[in-house]
């Protein structure tokens, strides 16, 4: 997993030791309240408010119709206790979930994910970001929304990406290229072990 922090050593030659310069990209504000949500368990009808609230950052489904569906969600849980008996038999009991959303008056499936179009840090560009939606119900009806950032990895990668580019290209333009060197990792100090000189060759 990308550590998503930038260090810069100013001297590498410094006789007096090592200065280090570390940054760490700041979370944007629009994608900030869709990571707090993510992994949680939260009723639908809280959910519902909180994509109204969100919605323009929603591109697929409709966020307006999306909000509206869930604030319209039923569900149906029969518990059926079936005993059978030989090979084939059924022993226990049987829980059938149905959760459907409601658009305009027809009833419709409610998406099992939404894609976001958020920017994840500040000077970085916008992301497709697929959230999963697991939608489940209680024994006494209650509906609540679990929300898992399905594509949340690649596209952290991918802004990480753009900001070293960004650094790369700045010092580029500098004359010389700015006697740099940009890689991944994290920088470390240590003594070299050298072989010992080997004594000089005796003349034949």
């Amino acid at each position: 997993m990308v550590a998503e922090r930038i260090s810069a050593v100013i001297d590498e030659r410094a006789p007096g030791g090592f200065e280090t310069v570390k940054m760490t990209p700041q979370q944007h504000p629009l994608w900030r309240p869709w990571a707090d949500l993510a992994g949680k368990k939260i009723p639908v009808t809280t959910f519902a408010e909180f994509v109204m609230q969100n919605r323009r950052a929603i591109i697929e489904p409709d966020g307006k119709t999306l909000a509206f569906m869930l604030s319209q969600v039923r569900a149906t849980v029969s518990v059926e206790i079936q005993k059978g008996r030989g090979k084939d038999a059924i022993n226990g009991s049987v829980v059938k979930t149905s959760i459907q959303g409601q658009e305009t008056k027809e009833v419709v499936e409610i998406p099992d994910e939404i894609t976001i179009r958020v920017p994840l840090y500040v000077g970085t560009g916008r992301k497709d970001i697929e959230l999963d939606l697991c939608v489940e119900a209680e024994r006494n009806g209650e509906v609540y929304v679990v929300v898992s950032a399905g594509t949340l990895a690649e596209a952290r990668v991918k802004a990480f990406e753009e900001m070293v580019a960004t650094i790369r290209e700045a010092i580029e333009d500098e004359e010389g290229g700015g006697g740099a060197t940009i890689t991944y990792g994290s920088p470390e100090h240590g003594e070299w072990k050298y072989l010992p000189e080997l004594p000089p060759t005796p003349p034949k």
